[in-house]
């Protein structure tokens, strides 16, 4: 039958000589992934542009749920990018982002608060001017909502210790090793009072405690989240500011 959806590439993986295996999530459908044939011949090369990470697509797919590979009748964009795949910081960002929500977008059923959240965070951050170096720890915060285990914004002088298991900040070290320090504990709770923002001051290495910290949560809840190939590009863009 034939899908018309809206659909976020994750990743796109060479096939044969000329074609492509592109990973998506879909408003319709969820993660589901297509082959699209000869999309890197001469005659169709530029097509080829559609299928970057953070691509925002309209597709109409033959959809069959019992085949691993879709295929496509027809796909447009859905949304013209003017800064983001230009931008060498917006786009390393993106692709860690795509790297991150390939390990973790596993469900093959149709989300659409969570598709509408992803779609609107990569259209904010296209136009995005300012802070864009710390995009992607809020975008992950934020993300941790529709997955359900949210950070509880609680951190206080006397509660200064973040419980990466139960997801709040506790006064006394937790008996488990999931846990951050004190100065960890300080930086994500001012993260948390920032997020609506989303903009904050810190320093270079602030920032890379935060995303170790975030990414440790992140592994605490979901094993998936390992290998981001992704992490050694996004580290020499997000800590020259």
């Amino acid at each position: 039958m034939i899908v018309k959806t809206k659909a976020i590439v994750l990743k796109t993986i060479n096939y044969l000589d000329t074609s492509v295996v592109v990973q998506l999530y879909t408003e319709e459908k969820g993660r589901l992934s297509i082959l699209v044939n000869g999309v890197r011949s001469k005659k169709k090369g530029k097509k080829i542009m559609f299928f970057q990470p953070a691509s925002m697509l309209e597709l109409d797919l033959y959809y069959n749920p019992k085949r691993e590979l879709q295929s496509i009748k027809e796909v447009n964009l859905a949304y013209f990018y003017q800064s983001l795949p230009y931008n060498p910081v917006k786009s390393t960002i993106a692709l860690f982002l795509c790297d991150v929500l390939t390990k973790i977008l596993i469900e093959e059923e149709k989300n659409q608060p969570l598709f509408a959240f992803l779609s609107g965070k990569f259209t904010e951050f296209d136009t995005q001017k300012e802070d864009i170096e710390n995009f992607h720890l809020f975008f992950l915060i934020q993300l941790s909502h529709y997955l359900g285990f949210l950070p509880n914004n609680n951190y206080s002088k006397e509660k200064k210790y973040f419980d990466m298991l139960n997801g709040k900040f506790v006064e006394l070290m937790p008996t488990h090793s999931n846990f951050s320090n004190q100065e960890e504990s300080k930086l994500l709770g001012q993260l948390l009072d920032c997020s609506e923002k989303n903009k904050i001051s810190i320093k270079n290495h602030e920032r890379k405690i935060l995303l170790k910290l975030i990414l440790q949560f992140y592994k605490t809840h979901n094993e998936n989240v390992q290998n981001l190939k992704s992490l050694d590009i996004l580290i020499p863009f997000i800590f020259i500011f």
